[in-house]
């Protein structure tokens, strides 16, 4: 706070790369809960952990913060503190091995599973390779400044 503004400054995700302890044990619960036969998906999903954010077309600027527990090129899992609407057509902002993305995209799912946590999906509109399990595992080089 300053003297000019009395009010403290609005607490904002961090945006580095390591989660609050708190998403990553909600995400830990999540995957325990898991079971082969309740895996419907047809390409497996990589754990891919990240502050994210999702704009809903009807509500565009505005931009939600998740965070993504999987991916594939297809999909992307996520956590939200607040309920997303299904089948809703939105955008999701998320970096890739440093590039950001802007990807077109379909909220497919949305269900509380903690006191103030929900869980969804995001199905892309397009494949994104970069999303592929071999190439989120495979080392990138760091950009040079």
């Amino acid at each position: 706070m300053d003297e000019k503004n009395p009010q403290p400054p609005k607490r904002q995700p961090d945006t580095s790369k390591a989660v609050p302890i708190d998403v990553a044990l909600v995400i830990q619960i999540l995957a325990g809960c898991t079971t082969p036969a309740s895996n419907r998906r047809k390409l497996a999903r990589c754990p891919f952990v990240m502050l994210a954010q999702v704009e809903l077309e009807d509500e565009s600027p505005r931009r939600r913060w998740i965070y993504t527990r999987d991916a594939n090129e297809r999909g992307v899992g996520f956590i939200s503190q607040e309920p997303v609407v299904e089948d809703a057509p939105a955008t999701l902002h998320i970096t890739v091995a440093g590039e950001e993305l802007a990807l077109p995209c379909v909220l497919k799912r949305c269900r509380k599973v903690l006191p103030d946590w929900f869980e969804g999906a995001a199905v892309l509109g397009a494949p994104e390779p970069r999303l592929a399990w071999r190439e989120m595992t495979r080392p990138h080089k760091e950009p040079r400044d």
